[in-house]
């Protein structure tokens, strides 16, 4: 990436999310900030979509920007309307669905 620095709009990265091919498939997802030690990952996901578990070795931040998701790890559910956060650990295994469009 480069710079030291980079601005952009979540809504217009979102609707932009709404109008790609990838949508059709019914979860769109775009790296918005790629460094070695950080990334940012938007994803647009419709109703009663899910994201199989899955990992990442370093640890994570969801935030649900709007709609309303589920997310199952460390044998719990974690709800997650708009507005709400989760951290994970390193290595956690978990999923995603999206109870609306999230």
């Amino acid at each position: 990436m480069p710079g030291r620095s980079i601005e952009f709009s979540l809504d217009d990265e979102l609707e932009a999310l709404r109008n790609s091919p990838e949508w059709l498939t019914g979860i769109a997802r775009k790296k918005q900030i790629q460094y070695p030690d950080f990334q940012m990952t938007l994803r647009r996901m419709k109703p009663n979509t899910r994201i199989p578990e899955h990992f990442n070795p370093g640890r994570i931040c969801v935030q649900t920007l709007f709609g309303h998701i589920r997310m199952h790890a460390d044998g719990r559910t974690f709800d997650l309307p708009r507005g709400r956060c989760l951290a994970l650990d390193r290595a956690v295994i978990h999923d995603v669905e999206a109870v609306e469009e999230s």
